[in-house]
């Protein structure tokens, strides 16, 4: 059984929401979220609050009774669009700047 969340257009990028990830891929759901709240990233934050929301859903959706025998299977992380935002330089001229988001997705199994 697989229960899932996702969430789209996160405004952090990979390269800072990768190492939190690996953190808690493979362990427990209740160590996983023991792990991403003492961490101190704003992507432990996003990851935290993306793992209560597959835990509801394993709980309203799938009637998982015991959530101590979920863990995390897997998370996936990908590049979302970004924005693009024009800073002004000298002599009239504009620098790019590109914000970065991604997307996330939690599969979450049962022993």
């Amino acid at each position: 059984m697989e229960i899932v969340a996702r969430n789209d257009y996160l405004r952090v990028s990979l390269k800072k929401l990768s190492p939190v990830a690996n953190l808690v891929r493979g362990k427990g759901l209740i160590e996983a979220l023991n792990i991403l709240s003492v961490c101190n990233v704003k992507g432990a934050k996003i990851l935290a609050l993306l793992l209560n929301s597959a835990m509801k859903n394993a709980v309203s959706n799938f009637a998982v009774g015991d959530i101590s025998k979920l863990y995390v299977r897997e998370i996936l992380l990908g590049r979302a669009k970004f924005l693009k935002r024009f800073q002004p330089r000298a002599r009239g001229r504009g620098n790019r700047i590109l914000k970065h988001a991604s997307n996330a997705r939690v599969v979450l199994s049962v022993l």
